[in-house]
């Protein structure tokens, strides 16, 4: 689907890992055919992107996730250089930024160009686990930019909550757009190939997430559960798709736990709606969350969620409806629920069904296609 339509659209984000925001964005840029991708080197997404977008993707080298102020500097004149050069030679030009370091630069460089600029919240970049003289600059950060922003989008209805606390612009500002992908390859797909290439039994019951290894998805916490599950049911088996810094620290800890044989980490893996498919449980253990595509991705697929009662988690999980939610950091919780509804095999199914009925129409693509469509006319005029 494309749209072509009274202005340019300028995509940017920091770079291209696999994750919800880097998706959404360039579902963003696939959309509109008069749209540029702005974004550092590199990422899982980022051959990707070259395919699709040619030309319509522009790279700022400079652009990295780490802050330091020497490359940052060099990326803000990146950026506004390469704003400068499309505002020459196209009309109605529109900055749309997305992640935190992109988010600051990009609306720095809108606003000394004269541009409007509007930011997507995929989770505020602050959370409890930093230093708070960090938190302190950042907040401090978001609401000086808020003053020179059109439009704060938020993934989740508590992004806004957080964010008025905080003193992060006026709600007027505000608007839920929730940002998904396509999901229609999840459902009608067999996950068969998965378990015959990990040779799982046909009768063992497969529990899985996947996640990238870092504190934020707190892979020890599925490890953890991993362990008490097995325990009382030996037969569980556990699947985990992803890499990042903790996936070795992880498998270590799994071999500690003496389960090593019973989890399966797959690494990084482009079939992912087959990898959710061999599941029977789906669990995510984040600590904090925007909208987890994830789980939307195995609602999809008719799968249970047992997750941490976050952020988006919050929004997509009715406990004891289409899952289960369990305070953050308690593995022992999510073992319990695993348990539960391994010997409830009707009640993991109903779960499963409830869950894929309740996706459609708020967290479809085309609904968020819609609205963002919306946003910049708005913007454009």
């Amino acid at each position: 689907m494309k749209s072509r339509l009274n202005f340019t659209a300028v995509e940017i984000i920091t770079k291209l890992q696999r994750g919800g925001a880097q998706l959404t964005t360039l579902e963003i840029n696939r959309h509109f055919s008069n749209s540029f991708l702005i974004t550092g080197k590199g990422g899982e997404l980022f051959e990707e992107a070259k395919q699709h977008l040619n030309e319509r993707l522009i790279i700022a080298p400079h652009l990295y996730r780490e802050i330091n102020f020497y490359y940052d500097i060099k990326a803000l004149v990146e950026i506004i250089e390469i704003l400068t050069c499309l505002k020459r030679h196209y009309r109605n030009l529109i900055v749309h930024t997305n992640s935190s370091k992109a988010g600051i630069l990009g609306r720095l460089a809108a606003r000394l160009l004269h541009l409007p600029v509007f930011h997507t919240v995929h989770g505020w970049s602050f959370n409890p686990c930093q230093h708070k003289i960090f938190q302190w600059l950042i907040i401090h950060g978001e609401r000086l930019l808020a003053k020179y922003t059109r439009k704060i989008i938020v993934v989740t209805k508590e992004d806004i909550g957080k964010g008025l606390n905080c003193k992060i612009g006026e709600f007027n500002q505000y608007e839920v757009i929730r940002a998904v992908v396509p999901l229609e390859q999840y459902q009608n797909c067999s996950g068969l190939k998965i378990r015959t290439e990990l040779n799982i039994q046909s009768d063992n019951p497969v529990i899985g997430s996947v996640a990238v290894f870092k504190p934020q998805k707190a892979p020890f916490d599925f490890v953890q559960a991993a362990a008490e599950v097995v325990k009382q049911c030996p037969r569980a088996e556990f699947i985990i798709a992803g890499g990042g810094p903790m996936l070795n620290p992880a498998r270590e800890l799994a071999e500690k736990l003496n389960i090593r044989d019973k989890i399966h980490f797959l690494g990084w893996r482009k079939d992912i709606p087959e990898v959710i498919n061999a599941l029977d449980i789906f669990i995510l253990t984040s600590l904090w969350e925007g909208l987890p595509q994830v789980i939307l991705q195995a609602m999809m697929a008719s799968k249970p969620v047992i997750a941490n009662a976050v952020d988006g988690s919050k929004e997509v999980v009715v406990h004891g409806v289409n899952g289960y939610l369990v305070p953050p950091g308690c593995p022992h919780l999510i073992a319990q629920k695993i348990i539960e509804l391994i010997n409830n095999p009707s009640k993991r199914n109903e779960m499963g069904k409830r869950g894929k009925a309740g996706i459609y129409p708020e967290f479809s693509l085309e609904r968020m296609l819609n609205k963002i469509t919306v946003v910049f006319q708005d913007l454009a005029y």
